[in-house]
């Protein structure tokens, strides 16, 4: 089990989480239970179906999306682990000895717990967004504990508040720790995952939108944004463009990145996904490319296991790897001998 799930996070801001204190012993009330457990929050799918519309559209969906992995056929056997139908019988199911055997099933099991608290009728003070950071204060990115802390939002009692938060903030607090003059990310020459090209690009950026900053940094001038420019971030939908394969959107698209020679960074939820796509994209474009990121584990990527509806053995976390490259801005001159 991936430890960013279970690591008990003790933040204790100075806002409390709710209004009143959790009332533990309304732990065993099931999905009406106002402090969240994997003991009250986890019921099959097969069961919850009959009582919930939302349940019964998410597996509608996975049915409709998914096949057997064994046979090719419809899911139509519910796993007894994790509660999703995930083969189509249970003779299927039992041939599938490397799922059974693995860590799937459990992982599967928790993102049900998940999403089973995502609907239930407790307050989310997690959703409460800290208030506007007061000037002069700084804000810790080492990883999500400190930054909960400095950012002083509301006390994360459980890995079920942390994962739902993480899960909506992932891709802007990405954002925010590689812009960030304290970002987590180093150098590769200090083991990090920067290159000298990628110091290049960052150091322009943070030039430009921390006043500071330009009192210890030294950076070319053609590098920095217009005084009357404003700094655009472009994101590419992740329900509608970045869920195509990337080799049908790398030709009209990555050629215009590149030659904006714009920081582009990517993320994926696998590392086997995620490398394939940067494998695709070095291979075609190795020599019209700088690496400004090498490939990283993303320090704020999602820690919320979540269901694939396509895939429904398998469970993932969002944004968990990270990299980034730019458009070559100096091209190599071949000089006669």
């Amino acid at each position: 089990m991936n430890p960013a799930d279970f690591y008990d996070l003790k933040v204790k801001a100075h806002k409390p989480a709710l209004k009143h204190q959790f009332d533990y012993t309304d732990v065993n009330n099931g999905l009406d239970s106002t402090y969240p457990t994997i003991e009250n929050r986890f019921k099959p799918w097969n069961e919850l179906m009959h009582e919930s519309a939302y349940v019964k559209a998410a597996v509608k969906q996975i049915q409709d999306s998914a096949v057997c992995p064994i046979t090719g056929g419809k899911v139509e056997y519910f796993d007894p682990v994790s509660g999703l139908p995930t083969h189509s019988s249970e003779e299927a199911y039992l041939k599938d000895t490397n799922y059974i055997e693995s860590n799937r099933p459990e992982l599967l099991k928790l993102a049900v717990a998940y999403e089973n608290d995502s609907i239930s009728k407790r307050d989310f003070p997690e959703y409460d967004l800290a208030e506007e950071q007061a000037q002069g204060q700084s804000i810790s990115y080492n990883n999500w504990e400190s930054w909960f802390y400095t950012r002083q939002f509301n006390s994360m009692e459980t890995q079920f508040h942390i994962a739902q938060s993480t899960k909506f903030l992932t891709y802007p607090i990405t954002i925010a720790s590689i812009l960030a003059q304290n970002s987590p990310y180093f150098l590769t020459n200090k083991n990090g995952s920067i290159t000298h090209e990628g110091l290049k690009s960052l150091s322009a950026l943070r030039y430009s939108i921390f006043p500071k900053f330009r009192e210890t940094t030294s950076v070319n001038e053609d590098d920095l944004l217009q005084p009357d420019r404003a700094l655009r971030i472009f994101i590419v939908g992740s329900k509608s463009e970045a869920l195509l394969p990337i080799a049908s959107w790398m030709y009209e698209t990555m050629k215009g990145l590149l030659d904006t020679k714009c920081p582009v960074f990517m993320s994926g939820h696998s590392i086997d996904g995620f490398m394939n796509d940067w494998k695709m994209i070095m291979d075609r474009y190795d020599e019209q490319l700088d690496i400004m990121m090498e490939p990283t584990e993303n320090v704020f990527g999602s820690t919320k296991w979540q269901i694939n509806p396509y895939m429904p053995t398998y469970a993932f976390q969002s944004n968990m790897f990270i990299g980034g490259f730019r458009g070559k801005r100096y091209h190599a001159v071949k000089v006669d001998e």
